[in-house]
C-alpha cells in the first residue's frame, strides 16, 4: 500500500522519541511534515502543514499539554490525531477521552503498535459518520456531520453549508474547509462550490446537480466531477 501521500505530524517533546517515532513513521511508508518539541509550535505545524494526521504526546511540557492541543484540533480542524503516553494520572485522561482521539500509543512503543494505531485511525477517520465541523451559531457551537451535508457554497469570507433540512454559515474560506474535507467524500465543481459526491444526482455540460439544485462546474473541475458518475462505486 503507498502512503506516500499521508502526511504526519509529530508532537514529543522529547527529542530522541520523536526522532524513534519518525524513523518508524517513514519506514511505514508516510510522510513527516514536521516534527515539534514545544506545544506552540505543535500549533503552528499544524496551521502551516493541515497533516492527515498526529501524534502527540499527552503530557508535553510548558504552556500547553498534548490534551489541549488535540482540544485545538477538535474545535479547529477535522482530521485524526494519536496520544503518545507512558503513564497519566486519571484527571489527565478523563480530559484526554472527552477529545475522542483516534486511538493511544503507549510507551515503549513497538513498529507494529504504530503501524496499527496509524491505520486503524484512518480507517476511523474515513468513516463519514465520525467526520463533523463545528458551526458558531450566537453562543453556542453546533455540531454539523459531513455526511449530512450537501454541499457547501463560497460568500467571500463566509461559506453557506447546506444540508438536507437547513443552511449553516461558517466564517471561514472555502479553502480552510476544504483542507480538512475528506477527498473522498467532497469534490471541488468551481472555486465558488464543493459537493458531497454521494448526493450528485446528475452531470449535464457545465453543471452538476443535487436533485433539482443545478451547481456549476468550471473548466478546471469537469474531469474531476465526470468521474464521479463514471466510477463503479458510485450509486446515483
Amino acid at each position: 500500500m503507498d502512503n506516500s501521500n499521508k502526511t504526519i505530524l509529530i508532537g514529543e517533546d522529547k527529542v530522541l522519541i520523536a526522532e524513534h517515532l519518525k524513523d518508524i513513521v517513514t519506514s511505514l511508508g508516510y510522510k513527516v511534515v514536521g516534527i515539534y518539541h514545544d506545544k506552540i509550535d505543535v500549533l503552528s505545524g499544524i496551521k502551516q502543514h493541515k497533516p492527515d494526521i498526529a501524534l502527540l504526546d499527552i503530557k508535553m511540557e510548558n504552556k500547553y499539554t498534548g490534551v489541549e492541543i488535540g482540544e485545538f484540533i477538535v474545535k479547529n480542524y477535522n482530521f485524526p490525531f494519536i496520544y503518545v503516553t507512558a503513564h497519566s494520572d486519571v484527571q489527565t485522561l478523563q480530559k484526554a477521552l472527552k477529545t475522542k482521539p483516534n486511538g493511544y500509543i503507549l510507551k515503549p512503543f513497538k513498529e507494529i503498535e504504530i503501524k496499527i494505531a496509524i491505520e486503524l485511525a484512518f480507517e476511523r477517520a474515513n468513516s463519514d459518520f465520525t467526520k463533523f465541523m463545528i458551526i458558531k451559531d450566537g453562543t453556542q457551537e453546533m455540531k454539523i456531520y459531513c455526511n449530512e451535508i450537501m454541499y457547501l457554497k463560497s460568500d467571500d469570507n463566509y461559506v453557506e453549508i447546506f444540508t438536507k433540512e437547513q443552511k449553516y454559515i461558517k466564517r471561514a474560506t472555502l479553502k480552510e474547509i476544504c483542507a480538512n474535507l475528506n477527498k473522498n467524500i467532497f469534490v471541488r465543481t468551481h472555486r465558488s462550490f464543493i459537493i458531497n459526491k454521494k448526493y450528485a444526482t446528475k452531470f449535464h455540460v457545465k453543471n452538476v446537480f443535487i436533485n433539482e439544485i443545478k451547481i456549476p462546474v468550471s473548466k478546471k473541475y469537469i474531469e474531476t466531477v465526470r468521474a464521479i458518475f463514471s466510477s463503479p462505486t458510485n450509486n446515483n
